[in-house]
């Protein structure tokens, strides 16, 4: 119906909203606010309750227009409709993760995964990494690869532990090369380690290689192994190991580092660099760094903030680069530690 002003209202009267169940619900909500604002309402969720929403928004499909007014109009949510029709998918879940969770959004994003759908060399999870690694160590560099691809990211992490040193730097390079892989030759290589193992078989899925999952799963070796797989692939391919390392650390990760730490990375970086870093960033994450701030710098970079205006993303994607830049040099000067890929930062002496 429409008002006296000519405003479209909606008539509740016997059209009652359409009801969904709960986390469905919230995960419209959050799909309709955008990545921000949705991650914000995902941060006050536990992981529990973050995990069932996320899975929801994975799994949406195209949701029409009249669905997410009832549903707004249902939980008097005043915001406008959308012009179009929201979406979900894989992306945004990740996206929303990586704003709500930080660093432990893609071991949330894994399990949501891998609870939906069989995976290839399912048969090899639960197996202690050793016997992977000896189902392995005699492999072609390229199967290595594909098989630590479909294999969860902490196990894969061990694996790339325990395989001899000069394989460690063949195997990262194909790791990050790896495109999407025909399932046909996927389910030839597991029917192969099958016949030598002895399982049962799984479908076949696409695998997560590439640069990012490379950088993910060298957040979650040791450090000495990290090192190692670092240094031979500068040798082997310098440009692969620049991109790797720009990877492991992002800016959303420095909520991992603890108040001393971090109070060191703030003091180097200037009011406006940290002002226009925080330009987008997650409330979580803009209050810890407000929080290790002194007096007159935090005067200094809300100084700073009122006058940017408008900015570039990449000029933001920059300030957070330098930051980031910035943690890093501390770490190998050991003034901080970094941890990465959402551990607990290893054994400390």
């Amino acid at each position: 119906m429409t008002g006296s002003a000519g405003v479209e209202t909606i008539d509740r009267s016997n059209a009652p909203a359409r009801a969904f169940p709960g986390a469905r619900t919230v995960a419209i909500v959050v799909a309709a606010l955008g990545a921000e604002a949705g991650a914000s309402m995902l941060s006050q969720l536990s992981a529990a309750e973050a995990e069932a929403v996320v899975r929801e928004v994975k799994d949406m499909p195209a949701m029409p227009l009249a669905q997410v007014r009832e549903v707004m109009v249902r939980l008097r949510d005043e915001a406008a409709a959308q012009s179009h029709a929201i979406a979900g998918g894989l992306d945004k879940a990740r996206e929303l993760l990586r704003r709500s969770h930080g660093a432990g959004a893609e071991a949330m994003l894994e399990r949501i995964v891998a609870s939906s759908a069989a995976l290839p060399f399912e048969f090899l999870r639960g197996r202690p990494p050793e016997h992977i690694v000896s189902y392995l160590s005699a492999e072609h560099p390229q199967v290595i690869a594909l098989v630590l691809a479909h294999l969860p990211l902490g196990t894969a992490a061990k694996v790339m532990e325990g395989l001899p040193t000069d394989l460690r730097a063949l195997v990262a390079a194909r790791y990050a090369n790896l495109e999407s892989t025909d399932p046909e030759v996927v389910a030839d290589v597991e029917r192969s380690m099958l016949r030598r193992v002895g399982a049962g078989e799984s479908s076949a899925a696409p695998a997560r290689g590439g640069i990012k999952p490379l950088a993910e799963l060298l957040n979650n070796v040791a450090r000495e192994t990290e090192n190692d797989v670092l240094g031979s692939l500068e040798r082997l391919d310098p440009e692969l190991a620049i991109a790797v390392r720009d990877l492991m650390f992002v800016f959303e990760d420095i909520t991992q580092i603890d108040d001393r730490g971090l109070q060191e990375v703030l003091r180097a970086a200037d009011a406006r660099t940290i002002a226009l870093a925080l330009k987008d960033a997650a409330a979580p994450l803009r209050e810890k760094v407000e929080r290790n701030l002194s007096q007159r710098a935090a005067e200094d970079v809300n100084e700073s903030a009122s006058t940017l205006g408008m900015v570039r993303r990449s000029d933001v994607e920059t300030a957070q680069k330098q930051i980031v830049a910035g943690a890093r040099k501390l770490e190998q000067e050991g003034r901080i530690v970094l941890v990465r890929g959402g551990g607990d930062g290893g054994d400390f002496v």
